[in-house]
């Protein structure tokens, strides 16, 4: 085998190795953005069951204090879920 078919092997063999490297960054990348995903979609169904049960509060309240403390609790919450 003469020196340029070596080289063109060499080449090749590293030509695949950095293809192989791609696809498995790509699919790391792809398991990163599902998992994500999966995260937010989790935190937005939190957000909003605690948002609707606030409001189910808030309309039940026989005070402007129930309001106030009911509001108060629910701004805590979302700060502390914002700051985790």
């Amino acid at each position: 085998m003469n020196d340029f078919a070596k080289f063109g092997d060499e080449f090749k063999k590293l030509g695949q190795k950095g293809f192989d490297a791609t696809v498995h960054s790509y699919g790391e990348w792809n398991k990163a953005l599902q998992a994500l995903a999966t995260r937010l979609t989790e935190n937005a169904k939190k957000a909003f069951e605690d948002t609707t049960r606030t409001f189910e509060q808030l309309v039940g309240a026989k005070s402007i204090e129930q309001v106030i403390e009911i509001q108060s609790q629910y701004a805590k919450r979302v700060y502390d879920n914002f700051v985790a």
